[in-house]
């Protein structure tokens, strides 16, 4: 049965959060759910293609043997990242080449943990019989029509009404309570995007049908592992021209915007934001220092 679906565009890119995104939880409960995380990532899949419990025994010590190796390589790494720009902060007179360089930190650390998920799903996916693909494609394309019906039914108005929201409500997590100019200052940047829902949409459906066809001609080694490393690390190579355009110059408005907000930083604002980017940084170390 196909119930408790994942609701994410891509079987590497929501394992791959999952992986690392339990570092942004309370630090109260960060030991209990890292060490259930392996269960948790074999329980997401459960939900897209049934398993037997060969197969769920397998990944689930893949899992964690990857896991426990992002702990101790990678998580002080991420603070690493996060201290280097908590430093920028403190000093004041960021610029958007300031943001743009870590971003591109950020985006490198990332495809290094996310190349360490091929192996293990390399093995997973080949270990799945021609049913269970079948069941698999089915799942994602199931989940990807009801994601498409949802942004078709959403009105242009809405959908920046939703970013300015959510881009407030995210900021707001950091800063604490913005003033009415500075979130004047995020719409207004907001307003200067294009919205590309349609062009992702068209890239989704490219990358969806890309994975299709690879898990249904299984090719011989290394060619498998290659596509499926361009698939999982890569897949803006599947942007259209004018998608890889529209996403440039609207990460370039947003590094403007964060250098702005940062220069508009009271303060008790700055201040809240260096404890915010302090607890995750502690959450990182704990994690790394947790025994295996």
């Amino acid at each position: 049965m196909r119930n408790n679906r994942p609701n994410r565009k891509r079987f590497s890119a929501w394992i791959a959060v999952a992986l690392v995104g339990v570092a942004f939880v309370s630090a109260c409960s960060t030991n209990y759910l890292y060490e259930r995380l392996d269960w948790f990532v074999v329980w997401r899949v459960g939900g897209m293609v049934t398993l037997s419990d060969a197969q769920e025994e397998a990944l689930q010590g893949d899992v964690q043997a990857y896991l426990d190796r992002i702990r101790v390589d990678e998580m002080p790494r991420a603070a690493d990242l996060i201290r280097g720009m908590m430093l920028q902060i403190e000093a004041g007179g960021i610029k958007p080449d300031d943001i743009d360089r870590r971003y591109h930190e950020g985006m490198k650390l990332f495809e290094e943990i996310t190349l360490g998920i091929v192996p293990i799903s390399k093995d997973f996916l080949l270990s799945l019989s021609e049913e269970q693909i079948e069941e698999l494609v089915e799942s994602f394309y199931e989940m990807n029509d009801e994601m498409y019906d949802e942004y078709s039914g959403r009105i242009p108005e809405e959908r920046e009404k939703n970013r300015n929201r959510s881009a407030i409500k995210g900021v707001q997590g950091f800063t604490g309570p913005l003033s009415e100019e500075q979130k004047e200052l995020i719409k207004s940047r907001i307003a200067g995007m294009e919205d590309s829902s349609e062009r992702w949409i068209d890239y989704q459906r490219v990358w969806q049908d890309q994975f299709k066809a690879l898990l249904l001609k299984r090719p011989a080694e290394p060619k498998f592992t290659e596509e499926l490393t361009t698939l999982f690390v890569y897949p803006r190579k599947f942007h259209s021209p004018e998608y890889k355009a529209i996403v440039e110059e609207n990460r370039q408005i947003l590094n403007v915007m964060i250098a702005d907000l940062l220069a508009s930083l009271t303060p008790k604002q700055q201040d809240h934001m260096l404890e915010e980017l302090d607890e995750y940084v502690q959450l990182l170390m704990k994690l790394s220092e947790m025994p295996t």
